[in-house]
């Protein structure tokens, strides 16, 4: 199927011109009506800026599992093209704006051995070094400041809401 975004020329010299390698892309549209992960994004291309539909390049998929992850309108997309392409448009990964990364830490910055998944509303922490697992809430009256959260630790779990909180270890309820 032809993109209609692609200027003539540049569809037309698909058999002889081939567009590798990865484009900085935005997010124009995350929403896929078929739901396969494909993003709409604005990508310029030797020059000379496109739309393209984009399908989802993810490190798991499968009959029934996967990881589904699609960024937001504005983020950030690398594309590339299949076999060079421009009709065929992957979205392989994001990239960070200037001050984007500092947000998803805030109010403390993660450390090297930290995982982190970060949405508007949701934070989760994951250290792998020490397993401790962290899930924590930004909504209100929670803040990034002071999250309500649980933590998972080798020595129990805690659940913190607002001032109150609850630790359960080895032994069952430690602390209420």
């Amino acid at each position: 199927m032809t993109n209609p975004d692609i200027p003539s020329n540049a569809a037309n010299a698909k058999h002889t011109k081939r567009f590798y390698g990865k484009y900085r892309g935005i997010v124009t549209n995350p929403i896929d009506a078929k739901f396969l992960g494909r993003v709409q994004a604005l990508v310029t291309v030797g020059g000379t800026p496109i739309n393209v539909l984009a399908e989802a390049c993810t490190p798991f998929a499968g009959p029934g599992v996967g990881f589904y992850a699609i960024p937001p309108t504005g983020a950030g997309v690398w594309i590339e093209f299949e076999e060079g392409d421009l009709n065929k448009a992957i979205w392989t990964g994001c990239w960070w704006k200037p001050g984007e990364v500092q947000l998803m830490f805030t109010p403390e910055p993660a450390q090297p051995n930290t995982l982190v998944l970060r949405t508007p509303t949701t934070r989760f922490k994951l250290d792998y070094l020490t397993g401790i697992a962290i899930l924590e809430s930004l909504l209100p009256p929670a803040t990034p400041g002071t999250p309500n959260q649980i933590k998972i630790t080798p020595a129990g779990i805690e659940i913190k809401y607002l001032n109150s909180s609850i630790r359960i270890g080895p032994t069952g309820i430690v602390q209420a």
